[in-house]
C-alpha cells in the first residue's frame, strides 16, 4: 500500500503533452529512420555518427533552411 501511495503522489499534477515536430526540424531522425531499413533486425548502437549523416549534420550546424515539396 505504501508503494501505491508513493506512486500516486509522483503522478499528481502530471499532464502528458503531445507535440508535433515538423519534418524539416527533424532531418537527422528522418535520415536515420530511412536508413534503418538497410540494417538487420535487432538493436544497433552507433559509437559515431554514420557517414550518411555528414551533410545533414553540417546543414543543421550551419542553420541552413530546408524545404520540401508537398504534393497537392
Amino acid at each position: 500500500m505504501v508503494i501505491a501511495v508513493n506512486c500516486s503522489s509522483m503522478v499528481f499534477g502530471f499532464a502528458p503533452t503531445i507535440l508535433f515536430t515538423i519534418r524539416e526540424q527533424n532531418k537527422v531522425i528522418d535520415a536515420l529512420a530511412a536508413k534503418s531499413y538497410d540494417f538487420p533486425l535487432g538493436l544497433h548502437v552507433l559509437d559515431m555518427e554514420p557517414f550518411f549523416l555528414n551533410d545533414v549534420l553540417a546543414a543543421d550546424a550551419s542553420s541552413t533552411p530546408n524545404s520540401r515539396l508537398i504534393p497537392m
